[in-house]
């Protein structure tokens, strides 16, 4: 029997100081970098864009028409209020939908999309617009070979979509396979001709503590905060493998390289004998990896290709070792995570969602379980991104 590797000890202290850490180096009224070009060009589509991804949900065959916005260029102060009247234009002028912080309800939007492509921006303007984002239920696209980064992304991960009601919403942002998207930690050019008194550096301080504070919302995931505190200001945390979209449930649409058709997102399999022994590998370590994703990235990199790499132990016993699997049936496969201590991969369909799923064990308790899609039986490790 194996030995748990490292990576599954539990870590609150150091994750603390790195949070502590990396917040004393994120001076107030944060930026990020920006040409000096003009601000955001922020709209309305008349005419939709190609190669959008595929329509969301309809009801009962109907889907409500699609209609998009976009913001293109560095994100500057002002263009939140710019985005809020493209908003009102997308709402035909009706004077009754109120976009405020705190919107009435009737600004709710359904299959409404925004594409964003921007190298960064401020960084508190990103905030207010990645609330509205949110509030409206907007969804967020990044188009083929576009790249948004930095305060860009920040808006991107707001992205939200419903059913047919503001009580019953759900995450919705998705980038093609050849778009870039990244993220790092904000920053102010600081004026070097000025001297700075003990009291500026301590409101300055306070007031990153405040921005970055901000980023803590439901739909921001921890773990991709502190993998933008750990690569900092000069460098880009990057959306560039299959394994980071499960981790921060990101979509995908597109053809991924060497591929000749589309990517298919959907997955419904009646039975756990359809999955290929293959497929189950995937799933299994997809999954386990998406638990073990709170680390820095190179040491993501270097455990993920020593451990689910192509030439790794885990990818070697699930292809040519049948004992590990425990118990089968069509409703549910059990899986023995390759000798890990404790450690079971449960692949099952969910009758009453009429869906399927994968589950970390370990014992009784459950480290994570996730709905499937077509990612999921992917290798973790293939790359994405232009």
């Amino acid at each position: 029997m194996l030995k748990r590797p490292h990576f599954f000890r539990n870590r609150p202290s150091a994750l603390l100081a790195r949070l502590v850490l990396g917040l004393v180096f994120v001076p107030a009224a944060s930026t990020v970098p920006t040409s000096s070009a003009t601000a955001a060009d922020i709209g309305v589509y008349d005419v939709l864009p190609a190669g959008l991804p595929a329509q969301g949900k309809c009801t009962d065959g109907y889907c409500e028409p699609r209609r998009g916005l976009y913001l293109r260029g560095p994100i500057k102060r002002g263009d939140y209020e710019k985005f809020l009247k493209a908003l009102l234009q997308l709402n035909r002028g009706d004077a009754t939908c109120q976009l405020l912080p705190k919107p009435d309800g009737n600004c709710f939007f359904t299959n409404v999309f925004l594409t964003l492509s921007s190298e960064g921006g401020s960084f508190n303007e990103a905030l207010k617009i990645a609330d509205a984002i949110t509030l409206h239920t907007i969804e967020t696209i990044v188009l083929k070979d576009t790249a948004c980064m930095s305060a860009c992304a920040i808006a991107f991960m707001a992205g939200r979509s419903a059913f047919n009601s503001p009580n019953f919403t759900y995450v919705q942002r998705t980038m093609h396979t050849t778009s870039r998207l990244g993220f790092h930690s904000p920053f102010i050019v600081a004026n070097r001709d000025l001297q700075y008194s003990g009291d500026d550096i301590e409101s300055r301080y306070e007031a990153a503590l405040r921005d970055m504070s901000q980023l803590f919302r439901p739909d921001f995931p921890r773990r991709l905060i502190k993998q933008m505190l750990a690569v900092g200001s000069r460098d880009f945390y990057k959306i560039d493998r299959v394994h980071k979209l499960l981790a921060f449930d990101i979509g995908i649409f597109g053809r991924f390289k060497g591929s000749r058709k589309p990517f298919k997102y959907d997955l419904d399999v009646r039975s756990t004998d359809q999955f290929s022994k293959a497929q189950i590998s995937e799933m299994c370590m997809n999954a386990l990896f998406i638990v073990t994703h709170d680390r820095t990235d190179d040491q993501v990199r270097t455990e993920y290709d020593e451990a689910f790499g192509p030439k790794g132990f885990y990818r070697e016993v699930f292809e040519v070792n049948d004992d590990y699997v425990m118990s089968k049936s069509p409703d549910k496969l059990v899986v023995d995570f390759g000798g890990i201590e404790g450690l079971l991969c449960v692949i099952g369909r969910d009758k009453e969602l009429k869906t399927n799923f994968v589950e970390i064990l370990e014992g009784d308790d459950s480290l994570k379980k996730v709905y499937l899609n077509g990612l999921h039986l992917m290798n973790g490790a293939t790359k994405i991104g232009g």
